[in-house]
């Protein structure tokens, strides 16, 4: 299936803020997902193990993934999925 996801965020090669098109199996999971933008971005970035860390959160339909469910979530043809970086910095 083919998902479009909104990325935003420096995310190891720079400022992203996009809307990448990706193609997993029907039956894909987030980690399936994860996969194939290190992939496209060429960047080991996209880890579930950077997930857990906190170093960018996952999105789907307007809900956050938590990293503990994301390894196995399920996804469909129709869901929203953003990957984003959380603010960081300030005084």
């Amino acid at each position: 299936m083919q998902l479009e996801v909104n990325i935003t965020g420096n995310f190891g090669s720079g400022m992203l803020h996009k809307d990448q098109l990706v193609d997993i199996p029907d039956d894909g999971t987030i980690k399936m997902l994860l996969k194939e933008l290190r992939h496209i971005f060429n960047t080991k970035f996209f880890s579930i193990s950077n997930l857990n860390s906190n170093l960018y959160l996952i999105m789907v339909n307007g809900e956050k993934i938590e990293p503990k469910k994301a390894k196995r979530y399920r996804l469909q043809k129709s869901d929203k999925i953003s990957i984003l970086q959380p603010l960081q910095g300030g005084s």
